[in-house]
C-alpha cells in the first residue's frame, strides 16, 4: 500500500524517514516501529482538552495523519503485504455487513444502534463537499436529534468497493442515493459519492473517517 503523495512525503517527514523507504516492502523494523507508535500515539491521542486549550482545536493535520497511520502504527504492520488473501476477504465481507447495517439502521431509524458504527475518538471526522461538516460523534447524534419525529434516511449504495489496508483496517467508496422520508411519507432526496476509513475496534469494525459530496452545481 501507498498512501496518496502529500500525505505519504508528510508521514515520512514526521516518522523521520526518506520518502523512498515508505514504499511496499520497505517496512520498518520492529525497534524503529515500535518508536513510530510513540509518536503518533502520543500525538493522535493526547488529551483533546489540553490540545484546545493550546492549539484551539485538534487540527486537520492530526487528524489526517491518524488516518493514513492507521494501518501503519496502530495495528503494527507496514502494509497490506502482511494480509492473506484470506484475512483480506474476510475483511471485505466484515465491512460490507457494516455498509448493509449503514443502511438497515438508518432506513428502520434505529439511531442508537447506527451511532455505534462511528468511532468515539478525537480523531473521528466527516466531511461533507469540503465543509468540516461533523467534527465529533457527538455532531451526528445532534444532527439526527434534531430531525423531526419519524424521519428516516433511506439509502441504496452503488459500485460498494472495500479495500483492506492493513489487519483491522479498510477503506470504503460508494457511489450513494438518500432519501429523507418524514412520518407522512414525503421527503427529499440527494446523491453523490462516500469515501470512509473504518478502524475495528473493541465494540466491531467502526467508523473513524469519512467524506461525503454530491455533484457540484458550480459553472465557469
Amino acid at each position: 500500500m501507498k498512501l496518496p503523495g502529500p500525505l505519504h512525503r508528510e508521514l515520512a517527514t514526521r516518522l523521520h524517514t526518506p520518502y523512498s523507504h515508505r514504499t511496499l516492502g520497505n517496512s520498518p523494523n520492529q525497534e524503529d516501529l515500535q518508536r513510530e507508535r510513540q509518536v503518533v500515539l502520543k500525538e493522535v491521542h493526547e488529551d483533546p482538552q489540553q490540545t484546545s486549550s493550546r492549539n484551539g482545536e485538534l487540527n486537520m493535520t492530526h487528524r489526517l495523519l491518524y488516518c493514513g497511520l492507521v494501518a501503519l502504527a496502530l495495528t503494527g504492520c507496514g502494509t497490506s503485504a502482511d494480509l492473506t488473501s484470506e484475512h483480506a476477504a474476510a475483511i471485505s465481507d466484515s465491512v460490507a455487513t457494516v455498509m448493509s447495517d449503514l443502511r438497515r439502521f438508518s432506513a428502520e431509524a434505529q439511531w442508537d444502534s447506527l451511532l455505534l458504527l462511528y468511532a468515539d475518538e478525537p480523531v473521528f471526522h466527516w466531511v461533507e463537499d469540503g465543509v468540516m461538516q461533523y467534527p465529533t460523534k457527538n455532531d451526528i447524534k445532534a444532527a439526527i436529534e434534531a430531525a423531526p419525529s419519524g424521519t428516516r434516511l433511506v439509502t441504496t449504495h452503488r459500485d460498494l468497493q472495500v479495500t483492506p489496508l492493513a489487519p483491522g483496517v479498510a477503506s470504503v467508496f460508494t457511489l450513494f442515493e438518500t432519501q429523507f422520508v418524514d412520518s407522512s411519507g414525503t421527503g427529499f432526496s440527494f446523491s453523490g459519492a462516500i469515501t470512509m476509513v473504518l478502524a475495528h475496534r473493541e465494540q466491531g469494525w467502526q467508523i473513524v473517517s469519512g467524506h461525503s459530496s454530491t455533484p457540484s452545481t458550480w459553472t465557469r
